[in-house]
């Protein structure tokens, strides 16, 4: 890392940009975590999502490389062979695409695509849609740099909130 800043504390940041976005536009959040002294497992978000009946179950992250000329913004979505996301393959595939679109539409964020999953402890046990977004790799240092400043930070959050957006009008449309 260029900067210095751990993922935990970018992700958090991150959260609550676009939590705040989100309440802004109607949206009901509900934080897995608020501060950095907290230790939740996977399983445990997971199921906070559920008891929530959350329509999108959204987990941050930041990506990392042994190559530091990787970079890309990614979104993590379950798989159609996946045995225990059958129920939320469609959805989740849905609201990664969206978001996707969105992101796409940023000139400053270069764009990998969604990839198939069926290894993430979040997703497995989640009973309601869910995506993991890989906002960029720490371990490139203009992505680094990028992530730490809060200007880029918050128009990539805009990004993903108007896919969000877009998920949830699609979803009351069927």
């Amino acid at each position: 890392m260029t900067t210095g800043t751990p993922e935990y504390k970018l992700t958090l940041k991150a959260s609550r940009i676009l939590g705040a976005i989100l309440k802004e536009k109607g949206f009901n959040v509900v934080y897995t975590r608020t501060s950095n002294d907290v230790n939740v497992s996977n399983k445990v978000r997971a199921e906070m999502a559920n008891v929530n009946k959350a329509d999108l179950f959204i987990r941050l992250h930041a990506d990392g490389s042994t190559n530091r000329s990787v970079r890309g913004f990614s979104i993590l979505t379950p798989s159609s062979k996946n045995p225990y996301t059958k129920t939320i393959y469609k959805d989740s595939l849905k609201a990664s695409q969206l978001i996707m679109d969105e992101v796409k539409e940023n000139r400053d964020v270069k764009v990998n695509g969604i990839s198939f999953r069926d290894d993430l402890s979040g997703t497995n046990w989640s009973q309601v849609p869910a995506v993991l977004i890989e906002m960029g790799f720490m371990t490139n240092p203009i992505e680094d740099k990028n992530l730490s400043n809060e200007t880029y930070l918050t128009y990539l959050m805009k990004d993903v909130a108007r896919g969000i957006v877009d998920f949830r009008e699609s979803v009351r449309r069927s």
